[in-house]
């Protein structure tokens, strides 16, 4: 093995503890060990399969550093094993789901700070978002928002469109119109935005329909756009040098080595992003018996990805 190769296969970049079948019984032991028990109500979803040949990645974006653990975005990437089309779905970082670590509901981001002592926060975000779409999962990144910038500059920008100017100054978003190549500290601002105002008529105003779904949409067009510039590089040698530039960004599972998942995007580098199936769930605002402002599912993630994998809902975890 090349010492290339071999840095690629073993080098040091984080890892994340994954294995959310062993977590599942973890958590099970945890939820009897807490006082009063298991609620009669609750009830942890047993293991979902994993043998139906899809390739699921969970990748998660978040502050680098961020000692408060939370997710700000979470995508599910499905590869068929046929002449299927591949999915993104995204899933707001809001949603009020089930904690299969407490019985209670919580922001599903929430899902990051782990349980217990045992149970990693890789491992009951992917519990957490199995439960959701009904499929195993089988890698896990997380990519934190500087090693994002990093990336977006290191392939060239991606190209923004928007009618008007904008302007965001929580997330410091600055753009003046029309179709821009992005910076990468001007993409994040964009993904980031919750507040994105437009100058109309010489008046700046609350751009229309800005909500959890707009943000989710705009990560996705984000992320296929720098899927698109995967096809510049003339080899997988030189796509392999930018890893390796940004392994100290990106944290994978211990099952998935960098040069497997470099090689996977080399595979798909011609890949017509504009065909890749998207997913958002259609939410509503919600405020919590504690006052918290969260959004809930008004359709069923699960139904929703085995719509565009063309399989019926039960089938996605290997069901007959």
């Amino acid at each position: 093995m090349g010492l290339g190769v071999a840095w690629l296969q073993f080098g040091a970049f984080e890892r994340a503890d994954f294995d959310p079948g062993a977590a599942r019984d973890q958590i099970e032991q945890y939820r009897l060990e807490q006082d009063g028990g298991v609620p009669e109500e609750y009830e942890l979803t047993g293991e979902i399969e994993r043998d139906d040949g899809l390739l699921a990645t969970l990748v998660l974006g978040r502050d680098a550093g961020d000692d408060d653990a939370r997710a700000d975005a979470i995508m599910l990437i499905v590869v068929p094993p046929d002449d299927r089309k591949p999915v993104i779905a995204s899933i707001p970082r809001d949603l009020w789901v089930e904690n299969p670590c407490t019985g209670g509901m919580s922001r599903i981001n929430a899902g990051l700070s782990g349980c217990g002592d045992d149970i990693s926060g890789p491992d009951l975000m992917t519990i957490m978002v199995e439960d959701l779409a009904g499929i195993g999962i089988d890698h896990y990144a997380e990519v934190d928002f500087d090693g994002f910038i990093r990336i977006v500059d290191t392939f060239g920008g991606v190209e923004i469109c928007t009618d008007h100017p904008v302007r965001d100054w929580r997330a410091d978003l600055e753009l003046p119109g029309g179709c821009v190549e992005a910076s990468g500290d001007e993409a994040l601002a964009w993904a980031r935005s919750r507040h994105t105002q437009e100058l109309v008529d010489g008046t700046w105003r609350v751009q229309p329909g800005i909500n959890a779904l707009v943000r989710d949409e705009r990560q996705q067009e984000l992320v296929l756009e720098v899927a698109d510039r995967i096809s510049s590089f003339d080899s997988l040698g030189s796509l392999r040098d930018v890893a390796r530039g940004l392994q100290d960004s990106v944290t994978l599972d211990g099952q998935m080595s960098l040069l497997r998942a470099v090689s996977l995007a080399w595979e798909h580098r011609n890949l017509d992003t504009d065909e890749v199936e998207r997913v958002t769930i259609p939410v509503t605002d919600y405020t919590t018996s504690g006052g918290a402002a969260v959004v809930r599912p008004q359709a069923s993630l699960e139904e929703l990805l085995a719509e565009a994998l063309d399989k019926e809902p039960g089938e996605l975890a290997g069901e007959s």
